[in-house]
């Protein structure tokens, strides 16, 4: 009789692991094409948008999700489209307020932004009126930047490096940060390294993405920096990554003092809350309109009424977490004044003496541009 053969048990197991992988990498790859042809629509259609919008004097009015044609209905009106563009994600009945997967649109009528998330952890994209050009997903930045969406930002404070007898904004870990600036001088001194000063679009894009990342969570508090004003100074960041370096605090005790936060695209941001008030490129004509107690840091989420605000040049998702996060949870708080009738410039984080009320999202607005303090200091951003 001829020998019969056979596979054996081995054999089977070997060939049944070896399709696994080879279906993982498919899926894998599969999933890959899909998110970055998804990514390149979007980026697509906010250049569409971004060159009609272009040719305006001024844009509709309102906070709200694209998706949503009851609200955008103006928008899409000037926008010459007869349905509005869609995230892959979103689910109808979504608003500005609940979700990151739409294209989520703001306008004071002057300016205007759009943020939409990306798909595949690559951050939170930005186009704007402030600065109109179109930019691609960023996989990788200079030294010292780190990309999110479509942007490079500082990874650290911005630090005062004096090259050749000129000041020069530097991100670097060394060094506090550079305070005692005004806001027009901190817009200046990114536009001289071809950057500029963060705006509140770019700084919502990653105070949003933040949230998202549970390693940036610890008991359902999310960490704020240094902010309990000991020491009494502003820091230096760490040159050997310790996230706790200078606070005198680790992951056991004093979990919400860690200054480091991480992005969904596995990148970290130093000091994005506590140890210096950050100027944002945001200015708003009058407080007047917002709603709540004069003069107060109050709840960003809880503190007012934004449905009833008749403040036109701010909204809850323009300064507000995703979640129903607030300043006990990490998320800061925010200071006004309905008396002030004067132009505010936005500053935002935190500063190292602020305790709950910095966070990622605090928004103190008490200060003109031309104010400068030492706690004060900048970030830059560019494409």
């Amino acid at each position: 009789m001829k020998n019969l053969k056979s596979f054996t048990l081995i054999e089977l197991l070997v060939v049944i692991v070896i399709i696994g992988i080879l279906s993982g990498l498919v899926v894998i790859a599969t999933t890959s094409f899909v998110n970055s042809t998804s990514n390149a629509k979007l980026v697509a259609e906010l250049s569409t948008m971004a060159k009609t919008l272009e040719t305006q004097s001024s844009y509709p009015k309102g906070s709200f999700c694209l998706e949503d044609t009851a609200q955008s209905q103006d928008l899409l009106n000037t926008l010459g489209m007869t349905k509005p563009p869609r995230h892959p994600s979103y689910k109808q009945g979504d608003t500005s307020a609940t979700t990151n997967e739409c294209f989520l649109y703001f306008s004071d009528g002057e300016h205007y932004s759009i943020r939409v998330n990306s798909l595949g952890n690559k951050g939170i994209l930005v186009q704007e009126s402030r600065h109109m050009k179109t930019a691609g997903i960023k996989d990788k930045c200079e030294e010292g930047w780190i990309p999110i969406g479509n942007r490079c930002v500082m990874k650290y404070e911005a630090k005062k490096v004096n090259v050749g007898g000129v000041d020069v904004a530097t991100s670097i870990a060394d060094g506090r940060p550079w305070g005692s600036i005004t806001q027009t001088d901190a817009k200046a001194k990114c536009e001289a390294i071809g950057a500029h000063l963060i705006t509140n679009a770019e700084w919502m894009a990653i105070a949003r993405d933040i949230e998202t990342v549970d390693s940036n969570w610890s008991g359902g508090v999310l960490n704020r920096g240094h902010t309990d004003n000991n020491p009494s100074n502003s820091l230096p960041a760490s040159t050997d990554n310790d996230p706790y370096s200078g606070t005198g605090n680790s992951e056991s005790s004093g979990w919400e003092q860690k200054r480091t936060h991480t992005l969904s695209n596995g990148e970290v941001i130093w000091d994005f809350a506590g140890n210096v008030w950050e100027w944002v490129d945001r200015i708003i004509p009058t407080q007047a309109g917002i709603e709540g107690i004069n003069a107060t840091y109050t709840e960003i989420r809880t503190g007012i009424n934004w449905a009833t605000s008749t403040n036109p040049y701010i909204s809850y998702d323009e300064v507000g977490p995703l979640g129903s996060l607030i300043s006990s949870g990490g998320a800061g708080r925010i200071w006004k004044d309905n008396t002030i009738t004067s132009a505010r410039a936005f500053m935002r984080g935190g500063g190292r003496h602020d305790d709950t009320t910095a966070g990622d999202f605090a928004l103190f607005l008490g200060s003109a541009p031309a104010y400068a303090i030492a706690h004060i200091g900048f970030r830059c951003a560019r494409y």
